[in-house]
């Protein structure tokens, strides 16, 4: 070597080296080790649609394939079942009902099955009620206008009827007793002359041209006894025997307990049947002892 080549040599620097020796095809071990090192795609990335990297996160997918595949399966599952309804006609849109699209809302009404126009409702009644046309098409018309579909609408029709008689029962019964409990309290306070003053009571109505409808109607109102002793203090103010007519009305002469109580006083006052009742000789005697043991029996309502 010439001294110009040594000089040439001696001013190269040599390389530097870090350590980590870069593999060669001569050197298949660390090849392999290298490749090893370096980062993997995952599953989903290695599909190359960012779209799908998207679904895949958002979902929570984004793991290995045997945890989540289960899932991805179940989901692609039900969708197929979502899109085959929707193949049969089964789905339906939705509409904003706040906009008011009236298409759009007519349009899912009648998917939904609300009929045409209110006419079309079969409101049937129970058996044995009575239709009430009135309210039927009163009711079709609201229904309509929410968009209840048919079927419902006979539901809630007939549970509404249901209800109706179910609650007229109750009404009845209601009536029932308190007419039983109020001619309880007649007989109490009329004693012994309970049928005489329900007859005449009967025989003023019929007189003043009270219809038995309208009867009916003011002792729903006013109750059952208060308008029995209405027409009774009537008959016995304007006269027990000719009441307003001219038709006898049979009376039998008993009094209620509180008319025997004043009729036994004014008895006892009376200084004639006072003297005949303390001689058992006196010739009304008898007279006026069997009016005072009628007298004390009607007190008691006998």
């Amino acid at each position: 070597m010439s001294e110009a080549a040594a000089a040439a040599t001696a001013a190269t620097p040599a390389p530097v080296t870090t350590g980590a020796v870069t593999p060669t095809a001569a050197d298949p071990a660390a090849a392999a080790a290298a490749a090893a090192a370096a980062p993997t795609a995952s599953w989903y990335e290695k599909i190359g649609d960012p779209a799908i990297t998207e679904l895949v996160t958002t979902k929570g997918w984004n793991k290995d394939l045997a945890e989540v595949g289960p899932n991805i399966v179940k989901s692609y599952a039900h969708l197929e079942k979502l899109m085959g309804a929707e193949k049969a006609g089964r789905t339906v849109e939705i509409p904003d009902f706040e906009k008011g699209d009236e298409a759009s809302i007519k349009a899912f009404n009648t998917r939904m099955g609300v009929p045409e126009d209110p006419s079309k409702y079969d409101l049937k009644l129970p058996a044995g009620g009575v239709a009430d046309t009135e309210f039927s098409n009163a009711m079709a018309g609201v229904m309509h206008k929410a968009g209840v579909p048919a079927r419902q609408a006979t539901m809630l029709a007939a549970a509404y009827q249901e209800f109706e008689a179910s609650r007229n029962a109750a009404n009845t019964i209601a009536e029932q007793q308190r007419y039983e409990q109020e001619d309880k309290g007649l007989k109490t306070e009329w004693g012994a002359a309970y049928d005489n003053k329900m007859s005449l009571a009967s025989a003023a109505a019929k007189s003043l041209g009270v219809k038995p409808e309208a009867l009916d109607a003011l002792q729903k109102v006013a109750g059952y006894g208060q308008v029995m002793k209405m027409f009774a203090d009537i008959a016995s103010k304007v006269g027990e025997d000719n009441f307003v007519t001219g038709e006898r009305t049979e009376t039998n002469g008993k009094m209620t307990p509180a008319e025997a109580s004043v009729a036994m006083k004014a008895l006892m006052a009376d200084k004639d049947a006072r003297a005949a009742l303390m001689d058992k000789y006196h010739p009304r005697h008898a007279e006026f002892k069997a009016r005072k043991s009628q007298l004390a029996a009607w007190e008691v309502g006998q």
